[in-house]
């Protein structure tokens, strides 16, 4: 991608979001909702936090601050969708499980003898209407 800032921008539901403290990088967020209105889901397709700062749970406010944000901004938006390796992002496995994402369909097998499962983990509007969570960033 030669452009992220114009391709999020793209939709008032989709953002590319830094999180800065003191000057220091903390971590990131991309939420696409650009098909939102076709396709009714949005999709995360990156999340970090530096590993300095995963005991404190930023990334619960950071994921917040990006759900609603996206249900927010879109009529359209049904679900929003991620993969997850279960077992390999521990921080964000429990991060999604918080904010009620589902455990969908399996998407990839990777590594020696397909051992790492990537699975799609899906959270909808009406399930995070009923447990929206309220961070810091909200």
């Amino acid at each position: 991608m030669r452009d992220p800032a114009s391709y999020y921008s793209q939709s008032p539901a989709s953002g590319f979001w830094i999180f800065e403290y003191d000057n220091k990088f903390i971590g990131f967020i991309a939420l696409d909702a650009n098909e939102a209105k076709k396709t009714q889901k949005g999709v995360i397709r990156h999340f970090y936090v530096e590993e300095a700062y995963r005991e404190t749970k930023i990334q619960e406010d950071l994921l917040n601050h990006a759900l609603t944000n996206a249900f927010e901004n879109s009529p359209f938006l049904e679900s929003i969708e991620a993969v997850d390796a279960l077992g390999l992002t521990p921080y964000l496995n429990e991060c999604y499980r918080q904010a009620g994402f589902r455990l969908g369909t399996e998407y990839e097998s990777v590594g020696f003898w397909g051992w790492w499962r990537y699975y799609r983990i899906i959270l909808q509007k009406k399930d995070w209407k009923k447990q929206k969570p309220s961070g810091i960033l909200s």
